[in-house]
């Protein structure tokens, strides 16, 4: 009863006309008494009771439409609210996608000059393979060689120093 008073408040009605419209009436209340509510014995209470029922009908129908528009706007917020997530949940997918497909690319290009590296240095190998056989062979035939000039210089110097002793 006091939501439907506090309604009608809101609407800009007074106390007294909403008195009047659920069919009740304050009496003035003297200085010093109680502020006990009588009511008024009813007057026509038929009517006066579907008055009030279409009353409470009206009331009821406004809160409800009242909180219904309330309701659609913070829905309108939340799929507002919803699409732009989901625009940029779209674009981040996008964007993984593309990533994974760069990643790909760099992964493929690595591995191919991996593979290029791998045959320069088998390359590499075995021409080092080839040059340790030539040098296997031509190192003793150096070394000897190496071993005769010395022997030479050696008897050179020798011949030398006997001359001048």
């Amino acid at each position: 009863m006091d939501e439907m008073q506090n309604s009608l408040r809101n609407q800009g009605l007074t106390d007294d006309h909403i008195q009047s419209e659920m069919g009740m009436q304050q009496p003035a209340i003297p200085q010093g008494q109680g502020a006990a509510p009588i009511p008024s014995p009813p007057v026509q209470a038929d009517i006066s009771q579907e008055n009030l029922y279409e009353r409470i009908e009206q009331i009821t129908e406004s809160l409800i439409d009242e909180k219904w528009d309330d309701f659609v706007t913070e829905m309108k917020k939340v799929i507002v609210w919803k699409e732009s997530t989901e625009k940029t949940i779209s674009s981040m997918q996008t964007t993984i996608e593309k990533m994974k497909e760069d990643f790909n690319l760099l992964h493929q290009g690595v591995l191919g000059k991996i593979n290029q590296y791998d045959d320069q240095i088998k390359e590499v190998d075995s021409e080092l393979k080839a040059v340790g056989k030539v040098f296997k062979d031509v190192i003793p035939v150096f070394t000897n060689s190496v071993k005769d000039l010395h022997q030479i210089s050696q008897d050179l110097k020798g011949g030398k120093d006997g001359k001048q002793s």
